[in-house]
């Protein structure tokens, strides 16, 4: 956690120091699922579930190139039924729709290029990974209206995980530094987000998935110019 921390700030820093750069703040809803197989590389089937996410981004332009960092918080997981049988975590459970969801600190490193679709409206398709801290699970029982702690998660699971994302950012220019920023995004999950215990044979695989809508605003700061500097160098 604190090297994912250090790694931030850097970025922040470099970024900072930097001309043509933005801040964009966003929240996302959308839909989440996951690929999974057991122990017997059997896959199981499951549902979608409601997914969101909650992102600042800082990033640079440079000409049509943009590329950026920033820091994220995303919710995954998936809806499953089970009728007393093991379910995908090793325990056997009463039958009923179980939902399953899990809590993601992210790093997002992204590049796009941006096209002119009018005057004040800017498209920006972006691709690039997520590194990602999982904080831990919840599982809604069934019947029930609250959910628990997923039991043993850090035994269960590995504690960093990568995504893939692919977006297109579409900015409604309001001013020379304000902007609405509407984005559909995809992230899939590209390491195998379960571990498997020592004691058990086999190999269970888990990679997450989600489709979200963002929506925020892009603000760059104006870059202060020294009048008086300018009129002494003659400009």
């Amino acid at each position: 956690m604190r090297q994912l921390i250090f790694i931030i700030l850097i970025c922040v820093a470099v970024q900072g120091k930097a001309q043509n750069i933005y801040i964009q703040p966003e929240i996302g809803y959308g839909i989440t699922n996951a690929h999974i197989k057991d122990y017997y590389s059997t896959p199981l089937s499951t549902s979608s579930v409601g997914s969101y996410h909650y992102q600042i981004s800082l990033g640079k332009t440079l000409g049509h190139l943009v590329w950026g960092t920033g820091l994220s918080f995303l919710r995954t997981g998936f809806e499953h039924t089970v009728s007393n049988i093991p379910d995908p975590y090793g325990s056997t459970a009463q039958y009923g729709k179980y939902n399953w969801y899990f809590y993601h600190l992210a790093l997002p490193l992204y590049a796009g290029y941006t096209f002119s679709a009018g005057k004040r409206i800017r498209v920006t398709p972006a691709i690039g990974p997520e590194i990602a801290y999982n904080l831990g699970g919840s599982v809604q029982q069934p019947g029930e209206q609250t959910t628990n702690n997923v039991d043993d998660f850090t035994a269960n699971h590995n504690t960093l995980s990568i995504f893939g994302m692919a977006r297109i950012n579409v900015a409604f220019r309001l001013n020379k530094q304000l902007s609405i920023v509407l984005a559909p995004e995809a992230l899939y999950m590209l390491t195998n987000f379960y571990a498997t215990p020592g004691n058990i044979e086999g190999s269970a695989t888990q990679r997450n998935y989600a489709y979200l809508f963002n929506a925020g605003i892009k603000w760059r700061p104006v870059r202060k110019v020294n009048i008086r500097k300018n009129v002494k160098a003659g400009k």
